[in-house]
């Protein structure tokens, strides 16, 4: 194919996408957070003929990085309900995802409601995990990071009422702490998890990462969520539901 054709080509490709999956958008072009915009997300990857996984189904299986893969994220950082958008979109259309949870947050996970959505996620096949900034507590509370790590993983065991596999280390926005680098094998082994979010594994050089990102204004970061589909890559998608919305973005729950 000439480049020309080839510019031709993806330029129509792109058009198809922004005319199904961006439903949605401000005037000068900005993404619009709702929930129709993930329904339509998430029916161009099926339509593309990708295949969803967990991110445990993804580490385990040898098979999977052989394949177009989507793995979806959700690091519940503070609207727990919000996470509901997703969840029912997800279920749908019979895709997993993977939820990481906090258990020094806002939100209980041990309140009537709460606990029942989390057994609701865990029963239609979803994964669910730890959502921590250990160290940062730790440094706050004088306390050792591993062993808080320890105990917020135990916290969450008890809540699901049974073993998960990992997590994904939570930083606030303005705070400079950052527990990634102590997310090391042995930590994560002594607090009974297999994997953390950030870990090479899930970023293979046919893996694009894609999450949404402050620049001027809330909108998709560096990766938009087209180009995996465009680049024929498999896509690791990240959101966080409190920055998104069924009808208005500051809608009430």
């Amino acid at each position: 194919m000439e480049p020309a054709e080839a510019r031709q080509s993806s330029r129509q490709r792109s058009d198809l996408w922004q005319a199904q999956m961006l439903r949605g958008t401000t005037p000068d072009g900005r993404t619009l957070f709702s929930q129709e915009h993930y329904e339509a997300l998430l029916r161009t990857y099926l339509d593309a003929g990708y295949a969803f996984l967990t991110l445990y189904q993804y580490l385990e299986d040898p098979l999977a990085r052989r394949r177009k893969v989507v793995l979806l994220r959700h690091d519940v950082d503070k609207d727990f309900k919000r996470l509901t958008l997703f969840s029912e979109v997800e279920d749908a259309l019979k895709v997993p995802a993977t939820y990481f949870v906090r258990v020094h947050a806002a939100y209980n996970v041990f309140s009537y409601p709460h606990y029942r959505l989390l057994k609701r996620l865990l029963a239609a096949g979803h994964e669910v995990g730890l959502h921590s900034n250990f160290r940062q507590f730790a440094e706050l509370q004088g306390e050792d990071p591993l062993e808080v790590l320890a105990r917020e993983a135990a916290l969450l065991r008890a809540v699901l009422g049974r073993d998960y596999p990992g997590m994904a280390a939570h930083r606030d926005i303005d705070y400079l702490h950052n527990s990634i680098d102590l997310c090391q094998p042995r930590a994560l082994e002594a607090a009974g998890l297999r994997y953390h979010a950030y870990q090479d594994d899930f970023f293979p050089p046919d893996m694009l990462y894609v999450n949404e990102s402050f620049a001027n204004f809330l909108d998709w970061g560096k990766v938009r969520p087209d180009r995996p589909i465009l680049e024929g890559k498999s896509a690791y998608i990240l959101t966080h539901p409190h920055w998104w919305f069924r009808w208005c973005p500051n809608e009430a729950d």
